[in-house]
């Protein structure tokens, strides 16, 4: 479908704009003055947190069992749950594995090279070298940013006490975060044709933004749905059913995510096909453009949530453990919808409690057997 073209259409275009610009402003107000409500001061420990031997071990365990699902199409009974917990910690392990391992470096420009090289070949490559389930070449360019990001984070917080990045540093890595967006997006769309809707255009398109296009569109979607009466507003019932989004084995509603794409593609929902959802869309579903503020509000409670996972003493020592990871959740805020959302923030701090939990637990065996 190429119906995101529907900025044809000004008067939904500039509703659309005016509503990005609208939470924007909501989310980057809310998230100021509630940071300088929560502002807190830790200084975080400099030692190596969890042991290399134990981060690589648990990489590649998880890793096996997620390679041993693939292969025997998955489990059944308790060893569905058992390998459900494990996947958990496979992303938090990574991401600290990679980050304890830059702070060996004792240069900052080394680490986050190695950030980077570690990035292309263990995240990148396979994604370009191999095919998915479906045999279609994609590429989670999302993810592989979001991931370098969070790395980068721990190593920040974790060797360098928030002192990694210099403003000259973030203005040219800004940019070239941009282009290497587009870069990507490029690349995707030239192994995998973008389906039966490949064009130049659209490639160009997206390289221009730095981000899907599909987004803005949903929202626009999702805006001319309503004003034209084909479907009623939420009035905050997709935050009540977002809790439901804490449920790990099953959910009880239709998430807007889901609703989304049965509404506008039954075809291509039925063979498993979903889109990205939009922060805007899902704030407008709620209450027009004051649910969209509102929505910006409620997303800089979240960031402020993550935020403070640095600060809290119940945390400590392990606080960048537990916040490095949550950084994916950055890459959820404006196209998950909030019941997705809620089911990342879980999953993230279950896989680093339980990352913590099983290094606690092997450092004690080994101070056990040297005592």
């Amino acid at each position: 479908m190429n119906s995101w073209y529907n900025i044809i259409d000004l008067p939904l275009f500039s509703k659309t704009i005016s509503a990005h610009s609208l939470i924007i402003i909501s989310y980057s107000t809310a998230y100021y003055f509630l940071s300088r409500i929560f502002n807190q001061n830790l200084k975080w420990p400099s030692k190596e947190l969890i042991n290399i031997p134990v981060l690589v071990s648990i990489v590649l365990l998880t890793n096996l069992v997620k390679l041993s699902s693939i292969l025997s199409g998955g489990f059944s009974g308790s060893a569905q749950y058992i390998s459900l917990f494990i996947s958990f910690i496979r992303e938090p392990a990574e991401i600290i594995l990679v980050g304890t391992l830059a702070c060996k470096f004792h240069t900052k420009s080394r680490g986050i090279l190695f950030i980077l090289c570690f990035a292309i070949i263990y995240w990148l490559l396979p994604q370009i070298i191999f095919p998915g389930p479906d045999g279609v070449y994609s590429i989670n360019r999302g993810r592989t940013f979001s991931v370098i990001i969070a790395s980068l984070c721990f190593l920040n917080f974790q060797k360098w006490q928030n002192q990694l990045f210099s403003k000259s540093l973030l203005i040219i890595a800004i940019p070239l975060s941009f282009i290497s967006l587009g870069g990507l997006v490029m690349i995707e769309g030239l192994m995998s044709k973008f389906g039966d809707t490949f064009s130049f255009k659209a490639m160009l398109i997206n390289f221009s933004f730095g981000f899907e296009p599909i987004i803005f569109d949903n929202a626009a979607t999702v805006i001319q749905w309503i004003d034209n009466g084909f479907h009623e507003m939420r009035y905050g019932l997709t935050y009540l059913q977002a809790l439901d989004g804490f449920n790990l084995f099953g959910v009880n509603f239709v998430s807007p995510n889901e609703w989304y794409v049965w509404e506008r593609n039954p075809e291509y929902a039925s063979t498993g096909g979903r889109y990205n959802f939009s922060a805007v869309a899902e704030g407008y579903l709620n209450g027009g453009m004051i649910g969209v503020f509102i929505h910006g509000i409620i997303l800089s409670i979240i960031s402020i949530i993550v935020r403070n996972l640095l600060f809290t003493r119940f945390l400590f020592p392990y606080n960048v453990v537990f916040f490095a990871p949550m950084i994916l959740i950055v890459n959820t805020l404006n196209r998950k919808d909030m019941m997705g959302i809620f089911g990342t923030f879980e999953i993230l701090f279950i896989g680093s409690f339980l990352l913590c939990l099983i290094s606690l637990f092997i450092e004690r065996i080994v101070q056990n057997k040297n005592a």
